[in-house]
């Protein structure tokens, strides 16, 4: 008996059995370490997944509200108003012209004729060279 743990105790502190035992514990700590690696990698794109699931729900939601009213009669109505010009029955339209454009056509042709030699001060402006504006710019 004290032969055979004499024997035993002389394989387990043998240099080579000490090397195959590092090498299997570093094997197995290796082999944890990539099952952890894999499972991170897995709840990473499952992360993913569900972003993405919840981002389709969101959209399918819009695109159907948007369906919802595309499809109502409100829609219908304004849709007939703005681009087919019509009208509800006893409906009377008012059309309004801007106020801008038409006096500024009615102010602007007196003027060309009256004064034809006189250039506006925006002409002015945009005849000075490049050099005199930065001259200005700097020194003024």
């Amino acid at each position: 008996m004290a032969e055979q743990g004499a024997k035993i105790k002389k394989i387990l502190s043998s240099r080579i059995t000490l090397f195959f035992l590092l090498l299997g514990f570093i094997w197995l700590v290796l082999s944890v370490v990539n099952v952890y690696y894999r499972k991170y990698k897995i709840n990473k794109e499952i992360d993913n997944l569900k972003a993405q699931i919840g981002n389709a729900e969101r959209s399918n939601q819009q695109i159907s509200e948007m369906i919802d009213y595309l499809d109502s009669q409100s829609f219908l109505e304004k849709e007939a108003r703005e681009k087919l010009n019509m009208k509800k029955p006893g409906e009377e339209v008012v059309i309004i012209e801007p106020l801008k454009d038409s006096l500024a056509t009615q102010n602007s042709q007196p003027q060309k004729e009256e004064n034809k030699d006189i250039l506006p001060a925006s002409a002015v402006k945009k005849m000075e060279s490049n050099f005199s504006k930065w001259w200005k710019f700097f020194f003024r």
